[in-house]
């Protein structure tokens, strides 16, 4: 991914971590300062949910997906497979798009699989279906 998509990815989940943590920091003072005990389980709850924004975001930046024979792997930074599938038999692939990012979804009709692609595969598949439709177009006498 480039710099661009990883800070995109990064952006909104370290606003709400700093919000969070902020909300937090506040409370735990209240707590320490003879507050009531619904201070310090806020605290835990918000502790709580920054672990699980941070547990979102981190396996996101430490794999890579690999296309190679017709397959597709997903890898993890240590290199193990932690998926293949053929690409072969996919009946259907969806790609959408956010105000920040691009996934592919590819569908069979018993499972799915969506990533999120850096934007050069994504233009590229762009341009690769162009080229199919105007291929098509033109077969057609259009």
């Amino acid at each position: 991914m480039s710099s661009k998509e990883v800070g995109s990815l990064l952006v909104w989940p370290a606003l709400l971590i700093a919000l969070l943590g902020f909300v937090a920091g506040g409370a735990w003072n209240r707590f320490k300062q003879g507050g009531q005990n619904d201070d310090a389980a806020l605290v835990m709850y918000l502790v709580a949910f920054i672990i699980l924004i941070v547990l979102w975001v981190l396996p996101r930046l430490s794999v890579r997906y690999e296309f190679r024979g017709g397959f597709i792997s997903k890898v993890s930074r240590g290199g193990s497979v932690r998926w293949r599938e053929n690409l072969s038999d996919v009946p259907r692939v969806v790609l959408c798009r956010d105000n920040f990012n691009t996934f592919i979804t590819l569908r069979w009709p018993d499972r799915r699989r969506s990533f999120l692609v850096p934007d050069s595969l994504a233009e590229a598949i762009d341009k690769a279906q162009e080229a199919i439709d105007n291929a098509t177009i033109a077969a057609r006498g259009g």
